[in-house]
């Protein structure tokens, strides 16, 4: 009788501890799930709250995606528990945040195919052609061929460096192989060495009929503004390189070592180094947005187009502040996160295509060719 009572008391005493083992692991999880949703919603007011009053937001917008994987697949725990009422509780935040959750991952699955009379317009970071500026020119040079074959009729590109001299990547020669765009605009953003030019550069099949620097505190970073002639409608083109977050081969070398490592010990090291880097040039971001969006509010134009490298995430101040009335073409009519920077394990979307709502976008796509730290983005626009 006594062995079947101390059987009976140690299953007892078993499941009680499973049970117990069971409700702390799960209220663990809840308060993990509550901050991660706080983390969520805050998130949300990277778009407002300028990084000069507040760095915090700027790196909860940054850090969107991870926060919004971690809520997913804490959503998914607790629909495997069955435990309905939490699950509604995250589906409505995740509600609340469609805005962002839609910005940052657009699904749309159908596209329709762009009318005839649309125009194509891509936006690419080439830096400085892949620095190959040094070699002898080659019209076969494939950063070259992919602007041949893309066949855009309007192209704004960031990083613009080329040669004084012929003999290699300069403009003359760029148009050579460009024939089909007549028009062009380079505007420096640095002083001439003699030997380079840097600048933003827009190619395009159509009359530039204007062409304005918009001033921006930087030192090597800047916008233009152009007034273009599509077939008898003008339109206002802003080519965007909004302030670089200056991180050096060294640094992008330490924060990939340090993901390959998963050293521990390095974190305060590695956050130091992104911090003092990133911090700075979202607070430089910031009034250069602000400028930039006072130029689209002043345009003379119905339409306009609004594209470049922000390097600044779909969550960020600079991408609200400039977005504000208009349409984001891959948001609009792109599938999936749209990955435009590549390198050293920094994945982001920093490079965008805008457009008043006067005109409609189609098929906006990232082409993965990697002949820069930057992949192309390309849209067609046609007016309704």
């Amino acid at each position: 009788m006594m062995t079947k009572k101390n059987d009976y008391s140690m299953q007892v005493t078993s499941k009680q501890l499973i049970d117990y083992i069971r409700r702390t692991f799960r209220s663990i999880v809840l308060g993990i799930n509550v901050f991660t949703l706080l983390l969520l919603l805050s998130s949300y007011l990277s778009w407002s709250v300028s990084p000069d009053r507040s760095l915090l937001f700027a790196y909860l917008g940054l850090a969107f995606p991870f926060t919004l994987t971690a809520n997913l697949l804490i959503l998914t725990f607790w629909i495997v528990t069955s435990k309905w009422k939490i699950v509604l509780f995250n589906v409505i935040v995740l509600i609340i945040c469609y805005s962002p959750i839609t910005t940052y991952f657009p699904i749309n699955v159908f596209s329709k195919s762009p009318p005839e009379d649309s125009i194509k317009i891509l936006s690419y970071n080439v830096r400085g052609f892949n620095w190959e500026l040094d070699r002898k020119w080659n019209k076969d040079q494939p950063m070259v061929q992919y602007l041949k074959s893309v066949d855009a009729d309007i192209i704004c590109m960031q990083e613009y460096v080329v040669s004084t001299n012929d003999k290699h990547a300069s403009t003359r020669n760029l148009q050579r192989v460009l024939k089909v765009y007549p028009y062009y605009s380079v505007i420096p953003l640095r002083p001439s060495n003699g030997r380079y030019e840097y600048g933003l550069a827009c190619f395009s099949k159509y009359p530039i009929k204007s062409i304005k620097s918009i001033p921006i505190e930087t030192s090597d970073n800047g916008a233009a503004m152009y007034t273009i002639d599509v077939n008898g409608k003008m339109i206002t083109v802003i080519n965007n390189h909004l302030e670089s977050n200056r991180l050096t081969s060294k640094d992008k070398k330490m924060y990939k070592d340090f993901l390959r490592a998963r050293d521990s010990r390095r974190l305060d090291e590695v956050t130091q180094s992104l911090d003092s880097k990133l911090g700075v040039a979202f607070r430089k971001r910031a009034p250069q947005a602000d400028m930039v969006a006072q130029y689209i509010a002043e345009r003379t134009t119905d339409a306009i187009i609004v594209c470049g490298d922000f390097n600044d995430s779909p969550i960020s101040y600079s991408y609200r502040t400039i977005k504000k009335d208009l349409k984001d073409a891959y948001a609009e009519t792109g599938f999936g996160p749209g990955i435009t920077y590549h390198e050293n394990h920094f994945w982001f979307r920093i490079d965008f295509i805008m457009y008043s709502k006067n005109l409609k976008a189609y098929k906006c796509t990232v082409d993965k060719v990697k002949l820069s730290d930057h992949y192309p983005i390309w849209t067609y626009l046609s007016f309704k």
